[in-house]
């Protein structure tokens, strides 16, 4: 009876997983990295903008687009503003109000998106993305504030029968075209690039805390990371084994090829860039089917 026990809890498992390693949907949640059309919906659909590409902030698709490509039952992203399920917004931060700029939160997504879809919330083969924090770091936002705002987010998720998670940490802030001028741009309290990166570092840490307490109550919760903090890091590293040749200058400042560069404006990359994000993410959930492991405190 025992072992009758065990092997359905292996089975149940080994289905979970798979539901995480073969969506059939992706729920995207985030901000400006992440949005696929939703801040050009409601910025009156520019014509001639030359921040936009096909919605997206950047030159072409971004991480989430990439990601979606990966998963031949997973249909192509599109923004919430034109019926698709990529809720994440430019500008957005991590509250529950019109956010930092005014345009949008995650809190306001994960709510609009409970509003929506009750039919879908606890099947299988979803998988929810979640990146946010870089808007709480530049508006100099309080950490514990950003991160209370999170977990509330996640667990009205989880709450609704969510079960798969992408998390993205933060870049080093400091290290983006604006960090590094200390100020102006998307940096307006002229936070010095020193700092950015330290903020960014302290929300990482706060991050995998909280994932960490959450994975201890919650069990059957799987959380995979997608490390752009390393990311970032790696490419400036070493930018020509990535076919970087421009790490610097951003293309929308100085009208480079994006084919070559990292950064499109002063803290947005571009969609080759973008493309590494989707990647590293799809590689995280392909090769460590088991998610992030709780750790207690004594381990």
């Amino acid at each position: 009876m025992k072992i009758k026990l065990l092997l359905l809890t292996l089975i149940c498992l080994i289905s979970s997983v798979a539901q995480a390693t073969t969506p059939k949907s992706i729920i995207v949640f985030g901000d400006s990295f992440t949005d696929s059309g939703n801040l050009y919906y409601l910025s009156g659909e520019p014509s001639e903008n030359p921040w936009f590409t096909n919605g997206r902030i950047g030159d072409g698709p971004n991480w989430a687009d990439y990601l979606a490509e990966y998963y031949k039952h997973v249909p192509p992203m599109k923004a919430s503003s034109y019926g698709g399920t990529n809720y994440a917004i430019g500008g957005a931060d991590s509250s529950f109000g019109p956010g930092v700029w005014g345009l949008g939160s995650t809190g306001l997504q994960v709510t609009q998106y409970l509003s929506e879809t009750t039919a879908i919330r606890g099947e299988g083969h979803i998988l929810y993305t979640y990146w946010v924090g870089g808007n709480d770091i530049l508006a100099m936002q309080e950490l514990s504030g950003t991160i209370n705002n999170i977990s509330i987010q996640l667990q009205m998720l989880i709450d609704a029968g969510a079960k798969h998670f992408l998390i993205g940490n933060m870049i080093p802030i400091g290290l983006t075209p604006d960090g590094l001028a200390g100020g102006g741009g998307f940096n307006p309290y002229g936070i010095s690039s020193a700092e950015l990166n330290s903020l960014s570092a302290s929300y990482n840490e706060a991050l995998m805390e909280l994932l960490n307490e959450i994975k201890c109550n919650h069990p059957s919760v799987y959380f995979y990371i997608q490390d752009n903090h390393q990311l970032l890091l790696d490419v400036l590293s070493d930018p020509l084994s990535y076919g970087f040749e421009n790490i610097t200058e951003p293309v929308t400042w100085y009208g480079g090829d994006p084919e070559v560069s990292l950064w499109w404006d002063g803290v947005h990359a571009t969609s080759k860039y973008q493309a590494l994000i989707a990647e590293r993410s799809f590689n995280v959930i392909r090769h460590h089917k088991g998610g992030l492991r709780c750790m207690f405190a004594d381990e």
